[in-house]
């Protein structure tokens, strides 16, 4: 293509390959993807769950989409570039292991770039260190393929995430799930900051069902949809009494642990949303030093919603210029001067059996909370604007619904026909440099390199052998026998 000029190839996944590439015109770097299914309609494109959710969201803590490109039925995702994902970070640490202001500079960042999506009706569904981007002390979410409208009507697939990240509800086939999926991953992505390793590295989804018992004990009867699922895929939980997190995760604080075991709860009704996260006494640290920064913008100028033809995303831009440096200096330990850029956080509320439960367990939360107006009725909305229109990433006007894609999107940038374009020059620079190509490990790969994860010898859950109580009609009980792995490793050696 004239404009991109392929630098280096960044990675090869299940639906696609990533490359490095330079705008021939401006310089810029960009991570360019090129997605391996074949698309012969700008409808197809656009229905691309990827590109309807990137096109919602605009925010610091989630990776930009800069344009989409068809050509000759080959679809091209344009991102900006990043230096490197989390996994990558806790490897390159794993002697000396990230410090505490580092693990909580990570987990504020993506926590607020969470909330905002839920916000905006969208959870991810494969939250995982692979998929949490940085550069220069910014933490972004990233790889949407999974993601889902919260709103959308169930029944949701119940083969969705990456195994080790998986919430329990998942793993008992729910289809009726929703954005607590993302913050069970997220507990267990903050155990990984701070070990190096993964907390439930299992083999399967029965042995990662397995090693929850073993870690959070067996699940509370007050928990009867979890029970009613199990029954129905013939599953037993195993009677463990629940570890003691901390000597797991024995470098974090008394906070972080209270946080991670709240992320960690069986019953998705009483996971602790992101917003509630964040206003956790362990971010209390980064939350005054944003409130510190806001004293010096003019909040007052920045709107409280985004609509059509708005210049909320300047003015947020232009009044946020060192609010989110306050947390990605933290990161790295840098000072920089670069202007960041702070988005309103908003609470969802989560129904009220979930609020009673904060009233008692989570005192910290016993404050007013901001509603989003988008789940408010659309009344409410900017007149003359539908509900669609309304949630949309602004600097991405949305395509009519009877249109002709193609030339809307011409428009609209996301990609122009051109005579020397991708195609098979992509595929040939992809691979130029394959001999000097590490690509980051899939999570097979990975559990090659950390097959017992952590060691859990001296804080036995149960101190039984307590294989018998977990078996269903595919012969589960067996495959834990002498098996020796993960968490309960030397449990079964009998």
């Amino acid at each position: 293509m004239d404009k991109y000029k392929i630098t280096k190839n960044l990675g090869d996944g299940t639906y696609g390959s990533v490359a490095m590439a330079t705008n021939n015109q401006s310089n810029e770097v960009v991570a360019i993807k090129k997605m391996k299914k074949k698309f012969y309609s700008w409808d197809e494109c656009m229905a691309l769950r990827e590109i309807k959710a990137l096109r919602k969201l605009n925010h610091p803590n989630i990776v930009k989409m800069k344009e989409v490109i068809r050509v000759n039925n080959d679809l091209y995702l344009v991102f900006e570039y990043m230096q490197g994902n989390v996994y990558e970070m806790i490897k390159d640490n794993k002697a000396r292991g990230l410090s505490e202001d580092q693990v909580k500079s990570v987990l504020f960042q993506t926590l607020q770039g969470l909330d905002y999506m839920h916000t905006h009706g969208v959870f991810h569904r494969d939250l995982k260190p692979e998929n949490l981007l940085f550069y220069n002390g910014h933490v972004k979410v990233a790889d949407f393929g999974l993601s889902k409208d919260i709103r959308s009507v169930p029944p949701h697939t119940d083969y969705v995430s990456t195994r080790w990240y998986r919430a329990p509800e998942i793993l008992l086939h729910s289809t009726t799930y929703n954005s607590p999926v993302d913050i069970f991953a997220m507990g267990c992505i903050a155990s990984e900051l701070y070990t190096g390793q993964p907390l439930f590295p299992g083999r399967s989804e029965q042995d990662q069902l397995y090693r929850l018992c073993a870690v959070l004990g067996k699940p509370p009867n007050s928990w009867q949809d979890g029970y009613r699922m199990a029954v129905h895929i013939g599953a037993n939980f195993p009677n463990f009494a629940a570890c003691d997190i901390s000597k797991i995760v024995s470098r974090a604080s008394a906070q972080a642990i209270d946080l991670i075991q709240k992320m960690l709860i069986w019953d998705p009704v009483f996971r602790p949303t992101a917003r509630d996260c964040l206003n956790h006494p362990y971010f209390a640290d980064l939350r005054a030093k944003n409130q510190q920064i806001e004293k010096q913008v003019d909040v007052q100028s920045v709107p409280n919603y985004i609509g059509p033809n708005h210049e909320s995303s300047n003015i947020e831009k232009r009044n946020s210029t060192m609010i989110q440096n306050a947390v990605q200096n933290q990161l790295f330990g840098e000072r920089r001067d670069e202007n960041g850029f702070k988005t309103e956080l908003y609470h969802q509320q989560n129904g009220s059996k979930y609020s009673d439960f904060m009233q008692h367990q989570h005192p910290f939360q016993q404050q007013s909370q901001t509603h989003y107006p988008q789940y408010q009725n659309t009344n409410s909305l900017p007149q003359g604007q539908t509900q669609k229109s309304y949630i949309r990433n602004d600097s991405q006007p949305a395509l009519p619904k009877n249109s002709n894609y193609f030339e809307e999107a011409v428009q609209l940038n996301y990609g122009k026909r051109q005579n020397n374009i991708f195609g098979a020059n992509f595929d040939k620079m992809l691979h130029q440099n394959d001999k000097n190509f590490k690509p980051t490990p899939t999570i097979d790969q990975r559990f090659q390199n950390e097959p017992q994860a952590l060691n859990f010898k001296n804080y036995n859950p149960s101190g039984l052998n307590t294989v018998s109580s977990f078996n269903n009609s595919n012969g589960m009980m067996g495959m834990y026998k002498g098996s020796g792995i993960g968490p309960t490793l030397g449990r079964f050696n009998q």
